[in-house]
């Protein structure tokens, strides 16, 4: 809960002996941190920011712990105090002695609150490390206390903590319980990562914080990680007892993909979806991506469904956004089964007019005439966000392998023996790799070694004659995904016709690199073998190596207009269904695309733009399928992780933004 206030000080009865009148404080949070590349300080400049809390940040300085120095600002302005609140993003103790006298005064004089946002438990706060216990806190859950639960009440109990954090469990220490020290958040073993030290007054010890409360997080944390979206509020609103300037909002926003067609189905036998076909699921085992007698049928919701999501909508509050391929509604089994859609609506984009192709019997199609008319019935109780006519794969659709300029044989330098070698290369992003290179054979003597030389990954060009994204713009333009960007060298195993992997050549980042090369010495045994083939690679959102033959990629529009072959057409059609059915709460310059939609498409931006999306842009600092939009001279950068998909609008869409986006 955050307290929006119009006021900028607020009173504070001070009560120490020497305050004869109350005081006044600025709402302001002083932030002591190592500035925006510590990822603690990181974190809490995001959150300070995100809600609009004013802060003013003191950087530290200093070769080691122990030593830090900081130059503090002006703590107070005549008698008025300018912080209600000081946060230190990492220890306290990580400053020389006497760097922190006049802050401790200032809390103890005005009452400030503070927090260290990622200490090692010492003494001198209440609590001491826990000899021997475990550090690593990756995807283990921890338990706010009583008091954690007081002091936090915007949290039900438990906290998550992702990959990747690192923490040094604490016990109280002996004499401290109760008043001194109050756990807040403790592990699955009852040790503590989090609590209040409660300083003690002037009259009981000599303390420079005499009468300061202050909280203590012993794990580490950065802006993304789900503990810390979980903590932040609520530690903002402790140290500022519940007083400050800002706003803290929850969006909830769900979009259902794919109304009106059917969807393959997952196997909870194999953990995959083997009905997959644009492209197969390669984490299917091996024999059961599309193997009829592995492949759960593909589902769709009933008229019966969409009564009770409807009703559950009522009830919760919620409204769906539902994601819409028309072709579903346009499409039936007999014509006898056909729904009441209106299926011959136009719309005109950038002087060219498309219209949808009317109702069309397809004996492979369902009779889902009762599941598009209760949806077309209860059409008001959602919203509606273009999804394409088809879900029609937007990128590449003619891959090429990856190109080799030479195989060579070196008289020293290896530990081969004497024989004929074979290899292949794949271009890698963080999501897949290229179709393979065609095998390559060359003759190593005793001893030697074998060279092979690459060119830079390419992506063929649009219909336009604009060259596709090379591997080094994808991985510029795709910063999200744990894995390997570059090329993976595959060698032969002998006597077969398997290959494994013996090499990776990372890719420049810079794009400066046109020919790599790579030196197999035979030292290494093959490994595991590649994870494409010539039949589909496996990187494909992002693409990588698509054809440089003319018409390798989904083009931007399609001149006879008739069929759904083209980027522009699947988002008109399904723009011209949205009108003709009046589709409420639906915004026509709006698109979620499928989940493999060739954002490395060079057509997309000319199809974007006959649909009235005034900017498309991507840059490195962005994650996978992560995009500024600009409508007029206002910008904003969609959330992060949207799975997938990309959404674009050209208008109305700050709002839409944060609604779709929030939870990814």
């Amino acid at each position: 809960m955050t307290t929006v206030l119009v006021a900028t000080l607020v009173s504070v009865a001070a009560r120490s002996a020497a305050a004869a009148a109350p005081m006044q404080l600025n709402l302001s949070v002083l932030l002591v941190g190592s500035g925006p590349s510590d990822p603690t300080t990181a974190a809490w400049q995001s959150a300070l920011s995100s809600e609009g809390v004013a802060y003013t940040m003191a950087t530290a300085a200093g070769p080691t712990y122990g030593a830090e120095t900081v130059a503090l600002p002006a703590l107070t302005t005549g008698s008025v105090g300018n912080f209600n609140g000081v946060v230190f993003a990492d220890s306290p103790a990580a400053f020389a002695v006497g760097q922190l006298s006049a802050l401790d005064t200032y809390e103890s004089t005005y009452r400030v609150r503070q927090i260290d946002g990622y200490t090692y438990p010492i003494p001198a706060q209440g609590i001491t490390a826990v000899s021997g216990a475990t550090t690593t806190l990756d995807n283990t859950t921890a338990t706010l206390t009583a008091a954690g639960l007081a002091g936090l009440p915007g949290l039900k109990g438990t906290v998550p903590f992702d990959t990747g954090t690192y923490g040094v469990p604490a016990s109280v220490v002996a004499g401290t319980i109760g008043a001194a020290f109050t756990p807040w958040l403790e592990n699955a073993a009852g040790q503590v990562l989090a609590g209040v030290y409660q300083h003690p007054g002037i009259s009981t010890a000599p303390d420079p914080q005499a009468g300061v409360s202050e909280l203590s997080l012993t794990f580490d944390y950065n802006a993304t990680m789900l503990q810390w979206l979980l903590l932040a509020p609520g530690l903002i609103d402790w140290v500022t007892q519940d007083t400050h300037l800002g706003l803290y909002r929850n969006y909830f926003g769900q979009d259902v993909d794919d109304n009106f067609i059917a969807d393959n189905s997952w196997s909870s036998q194999y953990q995959c979806t083997p009905g997959a076909t644009e492209p197969p699921d390669y984490t299917c085992p091996a024999g059961v991506a599309n193997n009829p007698a592995d492949t759960p049928p593909d589902v769709q919701m009933t008229a019966t469904d969409v009564a009770y999501v409807a009703g559950w909508e009522a009830q919760t509050g919620i409204t769906l956004n539902m994601a819409f391929n028309a072709v579903g509604a346009c499409t039936a089994d007999t014509v006898a089964d056909e729904s009441g859609a209106n299926c011959t609506g136009s719309v005109t984009d950038n002087g060219t007019t498309y219209t949808d192709p009317g109702q069309v019997a397809d004996a492979s199609y369902p009779n889902d005439s009762g599941l598009v008319n209760a949806l077309l019935a209860d059409k008001a109780d959602f919203n509606w966000i273009t999804h394409t006519w088809s879900h029609e794969f937007l990128g590449c659709v003619v891959w090429q392998p990856q190109a080799v300029n030479s195989v060579t044989a070196n008289a020293s330098g290896g530990s081969f023996t004497a024989g004929g070698y074979s290899y292949e290369v794949t271009a890698a992003t963080a999501y897949g790799e290229s179709e393979p290179s065609l095998p390559r054979s060359v003759t190593v003597g005793t001893g030697g070694s074998a060279t092979l030389s690459w060119p830079d990954a390419t992506n063929g060009v649009g219909t336009d004659g604009t060259a596709g994204p090379t591997l080094a713009q994808e991985e510029a333009n795709h910063t999200g995904g744990s894995g390997f960007w570059g090329y993976n060298v595959y060698r032969e195993n002998p006597g077969t016709t398997t290959y494994g992997l013996v090499g990776q050549v990372a890719e420049d980042p810079s794009g400066a690199t046109a020919t790599y090369s790579f030196t197999d010495t035979g030292a290494t045994n093959p490994g595991a073998a590649p994870g494409s083939s010539d039949t589909f690679p496996t990187a494909t959102n992002p693409g990588i190596d698509c054809s440089s033959a003319a018409g390798s990629w989904d083009p931007a529009s399609d001149p006879s207009g008739t069929t759904d072959a083209s980027i522009q057409t699947e988002i008109a059609w399904d723009q011209a269904f949205a009108a003709a059915n009046a589709l409420p709460n639906y915004t026509p310059a709006a698109v979620v695309t499928g989940e493999h939609s060739g954002v490395e498409n060079p057509n997309m931006p000319a199809a974007l733009a006959a649909t009235g999306v005034t900017t498309f842009a991507t840059d490195a600092s962005r994650q996978p399928n992560q995009y500024s939009l600009t409508s007029g001279s206002s910008t904003a950068t969609s959330a992060p992780r949207y799975p997938s998909n990309i959404y674009y609008n050209a208008s109305n869409w700050t709002d839409e933004l944060n609604e779709y986006n929030t939870l990814y």
